[in-house]
């Protein structure tokens, strides 16, 4: 329960963009696409996994800032 509590904690210091990214393609019990997770960000379908490659990093760094 503390490491989910540090997931959501650093999750919530993310941007919008990142937070809802993650949020799609690792909280839902079905995955979108990548052409449905390009449609709800408004960026090209081929951005989405560079831009999740960023915002895993992003929150990498969160987590190891809180102590994870």
């Amino acid at each position: 329960l503390e490491e989910e509590h540090m997931v959501r904690v650093a999750l919530e210091q993310l941007g919008d963009r990142c937070r809802t990214l993650l949020t799609l393609l690792y909280f839902q019990e079905t995955p979108p696409s990548y052409v449905d997770v390009a449609a709800v960000l408004q960026i090209p379908t081929g951005s989405v996994g560079p831009y999740r490659a960023r915002c895993l990093q992003q929150l990498r760094d969160l987590l190891l800032e809180i102590g994870f």
